[in-house]
């Protein structure tokens, strides 16, 4: 079987255009074809991405007044109702490794064995970051000093389409223990990856105001 060596397109090509053509030069110079990342992206499945409208600005400063209407009440929660969120989406991120393995090979073309590997692994990230957060609001740190721990209010998280599960909830999952709300808005690769995550959650409880997502280029 004769294998066919594709060079994909560095995709800060924009931002740093002499490194871009410089490396670009140097695979061309090897006689290796070189095809641009927009091109491979959506030869894998044209229809597989969620369709989407961008938010308006009026939508988007409705969702953030939503979201930190919501993170007052939800900061002075307690802190066994914000695990207790955390733990029932960890097993239901768990039992749907294979649906969203597949949704992420589906969408952004990540081979299936990666895939599984970025769920399971955000299932492990999450039962880590349960273990380890400190949850403490309050302590001494020397003489006659005090930390105190405040929530932020609204938590702005905008992500890759490369890590769609693992990177998010890295940041999404600390943010709304520590008495935050979020505003999510993903790449538009992973819109609808974006989405399944959102309905995982609100299938383990979470208020829908809590974490909100904001889909757009």
């Amino acid at each position: 079987m004769q294998l066919h060596t594709v060079v994909v397109d560095v995709p800060y090509r924009r931002d740093d255009p002499v490194h871009a053509a410089v490396t670009r030069r140097y695979f061309e110079d090897r006689s290796l074809p070189f095809m641009a990342s927009e091109s491979i992206i959506n030869n894998i499945n044209p229809g597989c991405h969620a369709s989407f409208t961008p938010h308006s600005t009026d939508l988007l400063n409705a969702t953030i007044e939503r979201a930190a209407a919501f993170a007052r009440s939800w900061s002075r929660s307690p802190f066994s109702e914000k695990s207790a969120l955390v733990t029932r989406f960890a097993r239901n991120l768990g039992e749907s490794v294979p649906s969203l393995s597949l949704k992420v090979t589906t969408d952004t073309g990540k081979p299936i064995c990666f895939a599984e590997t970025e769920v399971a692994r955000s299932v492990e990230m999450a039962t880590a970051i349960l273990r380890r957060f400190d949850f403490s609001t309050e302590e001494p740190s020397g003489e006659g000093v005090l930390v105190r721990r405040m929530p932020h209010g609204v938590v702005a998280v905008i992500t890759p389409w490369n890590n769609p599960v693992y990177l998010p909830l890295g940041k999404i999952l600390p943010a709304i223990l520590a008495g935050n709300a979020v505003v999510w808005k993903p790449a538009p690769e992973s819109n609808g990856i974006a989405q399944t995550i959102i309905e995982i959650l609100h299938a383990s409880g979470c208020p829908h105001d809590l974490v909100q997502l904001i889909p757009g280029d």
